[in-house]
């Protein structure tokens, strides 16, 4: 994978873009790779696509791969993926069969001292959008869902519309001293890229890591965490794209699925570097909601492009008339059309009620004709021809 901040504003807050490896094997110290029960560990660490659940030493039911990896201990409530964390910890991994996965977590402690201390980590939220784009997105079969969901402290994934609109909203909230968190696939293995924008979180969430592993899958994963501060949570979001099948970076001018563009939540795709529409979204705050929709990190009021103060985000939408011009003509055409249909309709039917009114009606019987008689004197002949159907003429003599 290949990881930047999305758009121009997180960009340079983020840095230059980052290489992020995803997890191809269980990370060190993960109680997979020192399990005794249900068979033991396997001879090599790979994260499989079945094995035995964690913690169920009786019965070993068969689990999925990454909810082992996701490794929830139901007698504490919490996660053992990570030894150590802060904030909202995001990370990918792969399965032995090749599926790829997005991970987010939520309370594990900040340090080792804090760790071994048994300090509890304080309760806190995060509201993140979720946007995936690329062809190989919209066909796979089946389509990516929330298979993991922890939601110690009230977590919400949404319904199902990132199955089928790709992009949905998630809520991952903790308890004191507990994690939660989710994990999203199955995701193809190229041609994709994932959107990440943080709505808001807790003030307790002062940070975003994103975890990179070592690419040796026969040993325990080592994982490096890239912590980005609270400010860059401010800047708005994350853009994450699968490099090409030999590892190369993809890029802008070859693919449209690369880190130099973005994705908003209508599935439309934007390069800046092309000339085409930035984003410009952050995080504002109005008084500590949960709900996404109001209160921003901390309760602090912050007020950004993107945002219309309230705590309520503002997506993007400056292509309305580019994305619509299509139907824009197609509608003036056909109001185009029926005006002069109307026109021609109503000149027509004048026309024929003008001539109508100036043609004057046939009398049943003709107008008398007059013929002069031998004697000199004008006598009318009358066609009766129309009356009873008949051949006869009236004559009239003029001197009776």
């Amino acid at each position: 994978m290949t990881v930047a901040g999305r758009g121009s504003r997180a960009k340079t807050s983020f840095g230059p873009a980052k290489t992020l490896n995803p997890a191809k094997s269980f990370p060190v110290g993960h109680p997979a790779t020192s399990r005794s029960d249900c068979g033991g560990a396997p001879s090599r660490p790979t994260i499989p696509k079945i094995g035995p659940a964690l913690f169920d030493s009786v019965n070993c039911s068969p689990a999925s791969g990454e909810s082992l990896f996701y490794a929830l201990n139901p007698s504490t409530g919490r996660s053992q993926t990570f030894a150590t964390g802060a904030g909202l910890m995001i990370f990918f991994l792969v399965n032995a069969v090749g599926e790829s996965y997005l991970g987010i977590q939520i309370g594990h402690y900040p340090t080792a001292a804090a760790a071994s201390s048994g300090t509890p980590v304080a309760a806190g939220y995060g509201v993140i959008d979720v946007v995936l784009s690329g062809t190989t997105i919209q066909n796979m079969q089946p389509p990516p869902s929330w298979v993991v969901q922890d939601g110690n402290g009230g977590s919400n994934f949404g319904d199902t519309s990132i199955s089928v609109k790709k992009t949905g909203r998630v809520l991952v909230a903790n308890i004191v001293g507990k994690t939660a968190g989710g994990i999203l696939g199955p995701l193809p293995a190229y041609d994709f890229c994932v959107d990440l924008i943080i709505v808001e979180a807790s003030g307790s969430v002062n940070s975003v890591s994103i975890v990179n592993f070592d690419t040796d899958p026969s040993t325990p994963a080592q994982p490096e965490q890239f912590k980005l501060d609270g400010e860059f949570m401010d800047e708005g979001g994350i853009r994450f794209c699968a490099n090409k099948c030999n590892g190369d970076v993809v890029l802008e001018s070859e693919s449209r699925n690369s880190v130099t563009c973005w994705t908003n939540k209508k599935g439309n795709t934007y390069c800046p570097d092309q000339g085409e529409a930035d984003t410009h979204e952050a995080t504002s705050g109005g008084g500590g909601g949960t709900s996404g929709d109001g209160g921003g990190r901390g309760g602090t009021n912050r007020t950004a492009n993107g945002t219309n103060g309230t705590g309520k985000r503002i997506e993007p939408n400056p292509s309305w008339i580019e994305e619509h011009l299509m139907y824009i003509v197609l509608i003036a055409t056909m109001f185009f059309l029926l005006c002069c249909v109307t026109i021609v309709v109503v000149v027509f039917r004048r026309k024929k009620r003008k001539d109508k009114e100036s043609k004057p009606e046939l009398s049943s019987i003709t107008t008398p004709n007059y013929e002069l008689t031998n004697t000199g004197k004008r006598r009318s002949t009358f066609s009766v021809r129309n009356i009873g159907n008949s051949d006869w003429e009236l004559v009239l003599d003029p001197e009776r």
